[in-house]
């Protein structure tokens, strides 16, 4: 009995490690970073502009008011689009190099409808971003894609 109690915790704290890992890893680092070196530095107040599908096959320009928080290489936030059904999104990422890369979710929702990634090159004076978000979108029922512009307010 004490050796298999011995191995569920070590079989416990292996999954504990190998799930904090990274993202401690990744703060630690972006810390360390932060203070010795030019780390980007994007939390606050963003603008993201990008195109999407609507019910009649068309698309149509979007924007959406994100604010990011950031604690070395890891950022996260919230952001809304000012439409007729008031989404809000939960967002994750992190910095490596320039590039912000993450993840973006549906608020309240566990369906795969709502929920994308992105990847954007951070501008050398931290006021803006570019590149791409691919998302699962519910009108089409298929997976779609947009350029990606943010500006920093």
């Amino acid at each position: 009995m004490d050796n298999l109690i011995a191995y569920l915790i070590s079989v416990a704290a292996g999954i504990t490690v190998t799930v904090l890992a990274k993202p401690a890893w990744l703060l630690i680092s972006g810390l360390a970073q932060m203070i010795f070196t030019d780390l980007p530095r994007i939390s606050g107040k963003w603008i993201a502009k990008f195109t999407e599908p609507t019910e009649t096959g068309s698309h149509e320009g979007m924007e959406e008011t994100i604010n990011l928080k950031q604690l070395g290489r890891l950022v996260w936030g919230e952001g809304a689009i000012a439409d007729t059904r008031h989404r809000v999104f939960k967002y994750r990422g992190a910095i490596l190099r320039n590039i912000l890369h993450g993840t973006y979710r549906l608020k309240g929702r566990k369906a795969p409808a709502g929920t994308g990634t992105f990847q954007l090159q951070i501008a050398g004076d931290d006021n803006s971003m570019e590149g791409w978000c691919l998302w699962y979108d519910q009108d089409t029922n298929d997976i779609e894609a947009s350029s990606y512009e943010w500006t920093k307010e």
